[in-house]
């Protein structure tokens, strides 16, 4: 498949986006942290201090202000005289939160998805999504159910079927995120993000029978008593998250190599460490056997992100353009085997002997213990366009086929019949708002997020995938550089 189920889970796992308008806001808590070490070390000059800072107040007014500033009092009508601009709200906080937005802006002028985290400073992100799964797209790229409705020819010939078993898969989910990134330089970002999902997904299995009550199999019940019969346990019907399931755990380290007013391009390492939930082996979606879902690869891994950044001269550099290439590959891990039944013999071959083929129903008994499982590599290729803070992507991955190795030789069989494992493709587009929160005088940034997967091949189709982030700064380490002076205000 082009994306296991974690990667439609992993809503906000990285808000590209996000940095080149958050990069306003680092350095205005950073002064304030500057200014209180500062203030910690006075006197009690009160006075003087208050002279000070009537001072700076006056710095900040505008440049049609300072001419008229300059004017004798004694010949400026009474009428036109001009008040002294009022004070930012929170007083000193304020006024330096503003000054950094300016010198964030005109200085350092972080754009674009291959920004990194300046200097000393802590990106504190958490995120919230939601998604629901929907159907599925087969090898044609048509919309069918999440698991093939199981349906045999008539053996006797009548013109029918001789069943149809019909899982009627729905649920929901929705994942919490929680990413720290650390500035180690202006243009190296080392970083760590995990995530907690909770899931709720039922089966409500449909069975329909045709000529199969030839032989006494009329309901639903009968039809379990023959399926234990032919060595496969009766599936799970529900599964909910006991609390919240955790997701895989990505270490990253981003290097923003190359940097110019109108390009610039980093490239992102990942290590992809097995924290994610596993699902129950006699309960797992993928062998047809209930409900349960793996949150994440379950796997070490390793992973690359690209991004080429363009933006547009003046009046529009405000219009930017990214084309970001990533892959990961991953490596085998054990895994518990299901705990598959013995065939009765009699039973399997009084049913073939009736000319149904019963060839899906190979014993499984011989698997062992565990299984070997190697999720498969994949890559995606995206292009974004941003104008401001509303940004529109488009992203297509690839994915091939994951590998089951068992001693069993029935158990890829089964997989391959059930079909949701196999070399894949989707597509999807996203769109993306971020608002600074600086007007509300909050050193934040909040992002709202919606996806909708487009088409695909031997994927999984998931639908209402809203999801919502908001990024807190915190000036760990700042260097000198970035603090401003209390005196002079630059």
């Amino acid at each position: 498949m082009a994306d296991t189920t974690v990667r439609r889970l992993r809503l906000l796992a990285r808000l590209l986006f996000l940095l080149s308008i958050l990069s306003v806001l680092f350095l205005g808590t950073s002064t304030v942290l500057a200014a209180d070490e500062e203030d910690s070390g006075e006197d009690d000059a009160d006075s003087s201090e208050d002279s000070e800072d009537d001072q700076e107040d006056a710095d900040l007014l505008d440049e049609d202000q300072e001419a008229e500033d300059a004017v004798p009092l004694a010949e400026v009508p009474a009428e036109v005289e001009q008040k002294p601009e009022k004070k930012p709200l929170f007083g000193r906080y304020g006024r330096w939160l503003k000054r950094a937005e300016k010198m964030a802006m005109e200085e350092l002028d972080l754009w674009g998805a291959s920004s990194t985290v300046p200097q000393g400073f802590l990106v504190g992100l958490a995120g919230w999504g939601t998604m629901r799964p929907f159907q599925r797209f087969d090898q044609d790229r048509k919309l069918v159910d999440i698991l093939p409705i199981l349906s045999f020819d008539d053996p006797f010939h009548d013109e029918g079927k001789f069943f149809k078993f019909d899982f009627n898969i729905s649920g929901k989910g929705s994942a919490l995120l929680a990413s720290f990134m650390y500035g180690i330089t202006d243009h190296l970002t080392v970083g760590v993000s995990t995530n907690f999902m909770v899931v709720e997904i039922k089966v409500d299995p449909i069975f329909t029978p045709g000529t199969v009550d030839y032989i006494g199999v009329s309901t639903l019940d009968e039809f379990y008593v023959v399926l234990e019969a032919l060595g496969r346990p009766r599936p799970k019907t529900r599964y909910k998250t006991d609390g919240v399931d955790c997701g895989d755990t990505v270490l990253n380290l981003t290097w923003n190599y190359f940097r110019t007013d109108y390009f610039s391009t980093a490239v992102t390492g990942n290590v992809f460490l097995p924290t994610s939930h596993r699902a129950d082996p006699n309960s797992n979606l993928t062998f047809g056997l209930g409900p349960d879902i793996d949150t994440g690869y379950g796997a070490w891994g390793v992973g690359m992100n690209v991004p080429l950044d363009f933006r547009l001269p003046k009046p529009v550099k405000w219009v930017s353009f990214s084309i970001t290439g990533e892959g990961a590959y991953f490596f085998r891990s054990t895994r518990k085997s299901p705990d598959f039944l013995p065939i009765d013999t009699d039973v399997r071959d009084w049913i073939e002997a009736q000319g149904v083929d019963v060839d899906f129903f190979q014993d499984l008994t011989d698997m062992g213990s565990t299984y070997y499982y190697t999720p498969g590599p994949w890559a995606a290729v995206s292009g974004t366009l941003g104008v401001g803070p509303v940004s529109v992507t488009y992203r297509h991955g690839w994915g091939w086929e994951a590998s089951y190795d068992s001693d069993s030789e029935g158990f890829k069989k089964m997989i391959d019949f059930i079909g949701l494992v196999g070399n894949g493709d989707d597509g999807k587009l996203i769109f993306s708002v971020s608002l600074p929160l600086t007007p509300i005088y909050l050193p934040a940034l909040a992002q709202f997020r919606f996806e909708y997967q487009t088409d695909g091949r031997n994927t999984l189709v998931y639908r209402d995938i809203y999801g919502a982030g908001i990024g807190f700064f915190i000036p760990l380490a700042p260097p000198e550089r970035y603090k401003l002076s209390k005196r002079s205000g630059k």
